[in-house]
């Protein structure tokens, strides 16, 4: 097949494949048997079914499907061993649709190319970046034991109320002269988390209250006319509770106290398995090095958002073949004329990035894996349960999380240029020269945000 590219302008191209009957023939004659072997049709036995009847009633399609086939794939080597730098698929002309396809014919078809912008850029150790390191608290790395503590503690009965604990007790409504209201409510096993009530008055009647003491409050005071929190309290409808806003007694018959787990070693084997964690220092100090390694991936992350806002300044505005890319994005996100032009702009500052994010995978020579890609979901699934403080969470459920990820296309999608942008940020971190900073976890995040306000107002005022 004769194929032949031309550049119509910086972001356009050209592609005319000549297709010859050498081209597609034997393909086509497979296609014609393989076709009557499946095919039933009446009067013959299975798999007996002529192949010149099923040329006869079929062949015009199955010429049409042998040699788009043919064409798609020759194009797409084509463009690979050129090295063609498409960003769309080609887009076939509309004289192609006049093109009549018969048997032996050779066909002259034309198609039109969105093209990369090419340009010049690289990082290099004159370029330099900022680099935040975190400095872990001590006070942050006590939360976190604490955290662990909590996964192996219980609930011990205690005789005296303390700040946080549970009671229980029988709770009884009251008349205007404190006794109990005849055919008021009354509830045996009533639960109650006096740290919780909103009133500071009502929640200093449970102040060192003992066990068997019998105490009188108000639901109503208590939870600032919360209907729905008195409503759980008395176990009665939420229209209910307003008739109900009188005192009630309460006498406490257990009172029950979590207590953290202990820090020894099976704690310390359950949270850093075999690492042979002996002492409450060692097990403080690897809680600290979890910490920093969790701090360096946000810096990483920083280092990623201020890498992509440098580049994109030092680069400035592409050239792009926008006229394409507006129909591809209307056709696919399935968008009005009015709705793709509102979110277009988007699209470009998107694919902006991607297209330099290339530049630099190439001057790195980085390239995506499987095995990148498998990692990355067990990566990002061990994230999302660090942001609820659940470090070092079993292997299994993360397995088990990343399995999910990737039965989903577009999710390994977003996994695959997710590590694509670590990958070079990790390569581009190793040979600009940076210029680390030590904050805190506060002022971190705080320049964070300052960061990408700045940016973002720097690219309103681009546009």
């Amino acid at each position: 097949m004769n194929i032949t590219f031309e550049k119509t302008d910086e972001v356009h191209g050209r592609i005319v494949a000549v297709v010859e009957p050498a081209d597609y023939t034997s393909e086509y004659n497979k296609a014609l048997k393989q076709n009557a072997q499946r095919l039933q049709l009446p009067g013959f036995r299975p798999g007996k079914t002529p192949v010149s009847l099923v040329k006869k009633r079929f062949g015009q399609e199955i010429l049409i499907e042998t040699v788009s086939k043919t064409l798609g794939e020759a194009l797409d080597k084509y463009m690979t061993d050129e090295k063609v730098p498409t960003l769309l698929s080609p887009v076939a002309d509309k004289a192609n649709d006049e093109i009549e396809l018969v048997e032996g014919g050779t066909f002259t078809l034309q198609f039109t190319l969105a093209l990369k912008p090419q340009f010049d850029f690289a990082l290099s150790s004159e370029d330099t970046l900022t680099y935040y390191d975190v400095e872990i608290p001590a006070d942050r790395v006590e939360q976190q034991v604490n955290v662990y503590r909590r996964r192996q503690g219980k609930f011990d009965k205690v005789e005296d109320y303390q700040d946080n604990d549970m009671v229980r007790g029988t709770l009884t409504e009251l008349d205007s002269e404190g006794a109990p209201l005849e055919g008021g409510i009354r509830e045996e096993n009533a639960a109650l988390l006096p740290h919780v009530i909103k009133n500071d008055e009502q929640k200093a009647i449970f102040n060192g209250a003992k066990l068997g003491d019998v105490l009188t409050f108000n639901p109503t005071a208590a939870y600032n006319g919360n209907e729905m929190e008195i409503a759980t309290l008395l176990h009665i409808a939420k229209d209910e509770a307003a008739a109900h806003q009188g005192d009630f007694q309460y006498q406490l018959t257990e009172i029950s106290r979590y207590v953290p787990g202990d820090l020894n070693k099976e704690l310390f084997d359950e949270v850093f398995p075999g690492k042979g964690i002996e002492t409450e220092e060692q097990f403080t100090e690897a809680i600290k090095q979890q910490l920093s390694e969790q701090y360096a991936k946000e810096s990483d992350f920083r280092f990623l958002i201020d890498m992509k806002h440098y580049a994109e300044g030092k680069v400035g505005e592409l050239p792009l073949p926008e006229d394409m890319l507006r129909n591809r994005f209307k056709t696919e996100e399935g968008k009005s004329t009015e709705e793709a032009d509102k979110e277009f702009a988007s699209q470009l500052k998107s694919l902006t990035w991607e297209i330099i994010l290339d530049k630099l995978a190439e001057q790195f020579g980085v390239k995506v894996t499987t095995e990148d890609i498998v990692e990355s979901a067990h990566e990002h699934v061990r994230e999302q349960y660090a942001q609820y403080g659940l470090i070092g969470i079993d292997e299994a459920i993360v397995d088990d999380g990343a399995k999910k990820l990737l039965q989903n296309r577009s999710q390994i999608e977003q996994l695959e240029f997710s590590c694509l942008n670590r990958m070079v940020a990790a390569a581009a971190k190793a040979v600009v020269n940076l210029d680390h900073k030590s904050v805190t976890i506060e002022e971190f995040f705080k320049t964070a945000q300052t960061n990408e306000e700045t940016a973002s107002q720097a690219n309103d005022t681009q546009e």
